[in-house]
């Protein structure tokens, strides 16, 4: 019978490592689902050496199938959560593995919005860790979102960059950034309706991003042609 205490996070990892290892990947894959939802309602429970072993384990289970993939990530997640104690090295070897192991752009959009999840949290909540990650960082997020297109997804690549800039400042790589950002306009929605989320929520969001560093006259010719944004049909000036 498993507790809700540190001690049982990695017992649950123990007792499912026939499952975990499984040739088939949906039975790793239900396996991490279960391992997700434990971790999920007890990581804060967990000392410092325990969510240690765990972001290990999480490092070498991120090149596993991608059935298993969507579980890892909500995993992390949990790690990275407010009260976890997670060790800033266990930070940056979770953002590490992240970066050398997923083409974020590959996955559908779902998964993809729980890589761009991860690292708002680990920006927000654990800047001191990722700064020490200096320039590679940022131009490891960038290659992340770039050709990010599904509007969902660029409210949460946006708000990466908000991010970036309060922690690193974007020059002197404002304009790779910015770069990235320029092919994502005119956005259309295709398909059917994305509840909840409408078009002045991106063009806010974009704009708000000209105050994030200083521009040239020159970038910020580049960037009036996003306007106006397409959205089903209709232009928002």
């Amino acid at each position: 019978m498993v507790t809700s205490s540190g001690d049982s996070v990695l017992a649950l990892v123990e007792s499912l490592s026939g499952q975990l290892t499984n040739q088939k990947a949906e039975e790793r894959a239900a396996a991490m689902a279960q391992l997700a939802n434990h971790v999920a309602e007890n990581a804060g429970t967990m000392n410092q050496g325990q969510v240690h072993h765990l972001a290990q384990f999480l490092c070498n289970r991120l090149s596993d199938n991608i059935l298993v993939l969507p579980a890892t990530l909500h995993t992390i997640h949990s790690l990275m959560s407010p009260g976890v104690r997670i060790d800033p090295e266990d930070v940056r070897a979770l953002l590490n593995s992240m970066f050398s192991q997923l083409y974020t752009q590959s996955f559908r959009q779902e998964t993809r919005l729980a890589v761009y999840s991860i690292m708002n949290r680990a920006l927000d909540l654990h800047g001191e860790a990722c700064r020490q990650m200096e320039k590679e960082l940022v131009l490891n997020v960038v290659r992340m979102v770039d050709g990010e297109k599904d509007p969902r997804n660029l409210l949460q690549s946006f708000h990466l960059v908000t991010l970036l800039a309060s922690q690193f400042g974007l020059s002197p790589l404002t304009e790779e950034v910015f770069e990235v950002f320029s092919c994502y306009f005119p956005v259309e929605f295709q398909g059917r309706r994305v509840e909840l989320l409408q078009s002045f929520h991106l063009v806010t969001l974009l704009a708000s991003q000209f105050g994030l560093s200083p521009l040239t006259e020159e970038v910020f010719e580049v960037f009036s042609c996003y306007f106006p944004v397409e959205f089903q049909g209709r232009r928002v000036e």
